[in-house]
């Protein structure tokens, strides 16, 4: 099963306060992810997958996916 979800963050984000956003799944084993960054982020948006507390993705406890225009 596939799914695809987006989401827009406000210009006005604090990286004291990051947003926070779920994705529902049914019950199974995600095999893959696809992160998109569009143009325009210049390194000052970051990803992070949780599965409730645990940080799964990147490795390292604290770090952040970022990135600009990039897949």
């Amino acid at each position: 099963m596939n799914y695809r979800y987006g989401f827009e963050l406000s210009a006005e984000g604090k990286v004291t306060e990051p947003e926070r956003v779920s994705f529902p799944l049914t019950h199974g084993r995600v095999i893959d992810v696809s992160l998109t960054f569009p143009a325009g982020c210049s390194g000052l948006v970051g990803v992070r997958i949780l599965r409730g507390p645990l940080q799964l993705y990147p490795l390292t406890v604290g770090e952040w996916i970022v990135s600009d225009d990039d897949t």
